[in-house]
């Protein structure tokens, strides 16, 4: 089967049999503040998955002599994933691996057929998750060493990957395995992301585990270099250390920094609340005593955050679950008796996902549920007898042109375009559409040196001119 899409009991079964539980690969609220935003396929997953079925049209048992596989992007669960091959020969095999129509893996292989044997067997026992990812700073991970235990799940190969527990050494099975575990648990860690694999297969007196070396770092581009030695085989990996997620002011410094109750006539609901321009957009408006209400989707523990560190400082928040794409006509439920003057509508997804010279209709109407269809809704539920004022943050991106850009972009300009049409049929309504520069939150993260704008001058002198505006218009 040359296409698939991986799902997250996918995930769960190759962590089960890899010993690689790093959450970017099952947790989607610890996945969401990372650099990818969703969570992603174990790299090494994806190789198995090939192997297993090339291995189906061999049909028979193989050697290999080296392997190199080159990471270009990560591959989101739920995504389309294919592999056609690019280069076959009696001992060679290149195999792309594509992600939503764009490269993500290059895979090279040399290979023989079994008679060449892989001496070194495994002892056949299951990779528990006893141990938590490492989190390590760049400053940590120069001259970094160590040794991974090495172990095989028999069972669990020959029921996941039948071909591989079939016509592979199980040797090679098992250092290919031990090579996520690695990265993903040891060495970086926890924010780890793989970019390069190079082994070479051949006899050696190397004790039964997988030894490493961290031999290069460039903090730069949190990137490091390792040599790996494991019996019957050496070899580097190439992997960056992700940046952690982007903190938000504390409440405390903003409180000093905004007037007491300069947002007192508000009832501000702030959907999309519990991290990033959301959350100090609701501390901004707590701090001057506006009555705060806080949506989240997935990561309630984020929003109970914010909404306690709030009400530690005097403030007043109350926060609850809310999926604009699922259920905005149940939002008055969730209120109560509780109605908004203010919505604050920072509801996204992950911003970074599309790609260079190629537009993607289904991420744009993905843009457009959150951007125009969801903001739609969530008026329509909230439609009373008073008028609505509703902040809604647009983007320079529509300005810049942005390489990569152009369904996001193309969704916030329609958003614009609602807003505006919102506005005419609301009377006394106020919708306050800014185009945002970027500044720094878990959506603008980067493994590249680049600039993003302090947000809370920048978003302490809009919520001030929108309530400005919002006053001038009666609310």
């Amino acid at each position: 089967m040359n296409s698939r899409v991986f799902e997250l009991a996918d995930q769960t079964a190759f962590a089960n049999l890899s010993g690689d539980w790093n959450p970017l690969h099952l947790d989607p609220v610890f996945a969401r503040r990372r650099l990818i935003g969703q969570i992603v396929v174990h790299g090494i997953h994806a190789i198995f998955w090939v192997l297993e079925n090339w291995l189906a049209v061999n049909k028979k048992p193989v050697v290999l002599k080296q392997l190199q596989a080159r990471f270009s992007r990560p591959i989101p669960i739920g995504s389309i994933v294919a592999w056609n091959i690019t280069a076959s020969t009696s001992e060679h095999l290149g195999i792309a691996i594509d992600c939503a129509g764009s490269r993500a893996i290059d895979l090279d292989i040399d290979w023989a057929a079994a008679g060449i044997e892989h001496k070194w067997a495994p002892a056949s026992v299951s990779v528990t998750a006893g141990r938590a990812c490492r989190r390590r700073s760049m400053d940590d991970l120069l001259n970094a060493n160590g040794n991974i235990q090495l172990g095989y799940d028999k069972q669990g190969i020959a029921r996941h990957f039948p071909n591989i527990d079939a016509s592979m050494p199980p040797g090679q099975a098992c250092i290919l395995l031990a090579s996520s575990r690695l990265v993903g648990i040891e060495c970086p860690g926890i924010n780890a992301l793989f970019s390069e694999l190079n082994l070479s297969f051949a006899e050696n007196t190397h004790p039964p585990t997988l030894s490493y070396q961290v031999t290069k770092t460039d903090p730069r581009f949190h990137s490091l270099q390792m040599d790996l030695g494991a019996p019957g085989s050496k070899g580097t990996i190439k992997a960056f250390c992700l940046p952690e997620p982007q903190s938000q002011n504390d409440y405390l410094s903003i409180r000093a920094a905004v007037a007491p109750g300069e947002f007192t006539n508000q009832h501000a609901l702030i959907v999309g609340g519990s991290r990033g321009l959301g959350e100090l957009v609701a501390k901004i408006l707590a701090a001057g005593g506006a009555s705060t209400r806080i949506t989240f989707k997935e990561g309630e523990g984020d929003a109970e955050r914010v909404a306690r560190e709030i009400a530690a400082g005097g403030g007043e928040a109350g926060h609850f679950q809310f999926d604009i794409e699922a259920a905005a006509k149940n939002i008055r439920a969730s209120l109560g008796n509780w109605l908004p003057s203010h919505v604050y509508y920072f509801a996204t997804p992950f911003i970074f996902s599309g790609q260079k010279g190629r537009f993607s209709p289904s991420l744009f109407k993905r843009f457009c549920d959150y951007y125009v269809t969801g903001l739609a809704s969530l008026v329509a539920a909230l439609k009373t007898t008073v008028p609505l004022h509703v902040f809604y943050p647009s983007s320079v991106a529509i300005d810049e042109v942005a390489a990569g850009m152009s369904e996001y972009a193309a969704a916030k300009c329609a958003g614009e375009y609602l807003c505006a049409s919102l506005e005419k049929e609301h009377p006394g309504s106020v919708f306050f559409c800014p185009r945002l520069p970027r500044m720094a939150t878990d959506q603008t993260l980067s493994i590249l040196p680049v600039k993003n704008s302090d947000p809370l001058p920048v978003l302490l002198e809009l919520t001030k001119a929108f309530r400005d505006k919002s006053d001038c218009a009666g609310g």
